[in-house]
């Protein structure tokens, strides 16, 4: 049950909506994220038999704005739901009284403004474009208001400003003591000099130890292994600082996403390998596939990261 609170000159002052009646199965209220209040006038002229279909998704993900292959980088965010609503086919055009729309605002910003999904804009992938048919009429604490005069031919609306960023000042503002966000670092490195030596203690000891290794394909899946995880480490502590290079940047996570997946390909191989050995102690088998895992966890990858570069190089930057 919604209702709206009209102020001085009969003016729309605020929306709110009741989710459930307060009874005994009621016990706790819901937020109401997104609310449309529909004028009477307007449903007096509209026949009882067409029925109204209003949607909110959480956020703006399935309304990306793509150019070359990427999302657009806007200076303005979605910070609201988006809510689409669906009259039966019948234009809502030159209300006598508006439909009023409230957002509850996700993000801190500033200046917001309504804005509506064009299907046609962006050489008809979609964009967003501001709805010169609403009018803010407050912006107070989490939420915004605007007045519509007409919803012709628009369907998904929401609200954008200039989203200000939170500043990380090193301090942590809590009553109890925390490690400053540099100490993290220093886990990170100490972590990962632990994994390396670690899992190059397995590598050197399956390489050198010919009786582990003999005859054992599950021996050469988990040395793969290793040997895709200490270089994704490597990579990643030396170079996961250098962004100020946009080459070296993208180099970094191209070989990053190479041999991320040559680990997780490893692993169902390993898996597979595994499974064969149960099976062919059962029953033996004339033909070793052990060539065909190289071939899949060295070489599927290296295909997906060659297929991305020359996508869009784009992909790896210093924002991923």
């Amino acid at each position: 049950m919604c209702y709206a609170t009209k102020g001085k000159g009969s003016r729309l002052t605020d929306i709110d909506c009741v989710p459930c009646t307060y009874n005994a199965s009621c016990k706790k209220q819901m937020l109401v994220d997104t609310s449309i209040y529909l004028p009477p006038s307007l449903l007096q002229h509209i026949p009882l038999d067409v029925k109204f279909q209003f949607i909110v998704y959480a956020n703006s993900k399935l309304f990306p704005e793509i150019t070359n292959g990427s999302e657009t980088e806007r200076k303005r965010e979605v910070s609201s739901s988006v809510m689409s609503a669906h009259f039966g086919g019948i234009q809502v055009t030159n209300v006598s009284h508006p439909v009023i729309l409230k957002f509850r605002n996700h993000q801190i910003g500033e200046e917001p403004i309504p804005i509506y999904w064009n299907h046609d804009g962006n050489g008809g992938l979609g964009s967003w474009k501001k709805n010169m048919d609403c009018n803010k009429v407050s912006s107070q604490g989490n939420s915004t208001i605007m007045e519509c005069s007409q919803l012709f031919n628009k369907n998904f609306f929401a609200v954008m400003m200039n989203v200000i960023k939170p500043v990380n000042t090193g301090v942590i503002q809590h009553d109890s003591w925390l490690p400053l966000p540099f100490s993290l670092e220093l886990v990170v490195f100490v972590g990962a000099g632990i994994s390396v030596l670690f899992i190059l203690t397995t590598l050197i000891v399956y390489a050198v130890i010919r009786e582990v290794r003999f005859d054992r394909d599950d021996a050469a899946m988990l040395m793969n292994h290793c040997l895709a995880l200490i270089v994704t480490i490597v990579v990643f502590v030396t170079g996961i600082n250098h962004v100020t290079n946009v080459l070296v940047c993208r180099s970094v996570g191209v070989l990053l996403h190479y041999f991320l997946l040559c680990s997780l390909l490893w692993i169902g191989c390993g898996g597979i390998c595994l499974h064969r050995l149960i099976r062919t102690a059962i029953e033996p088998e004339e033909f070793n596939p052990v060539l065909r895992y190289y071939m899949i966890s060295w070489g599927i990858p290296l295909i997906i990261c060659g297929i991305t570069v020359a996508g869009n190089p784009d992909n790896y930057n210093v924002d991923d």
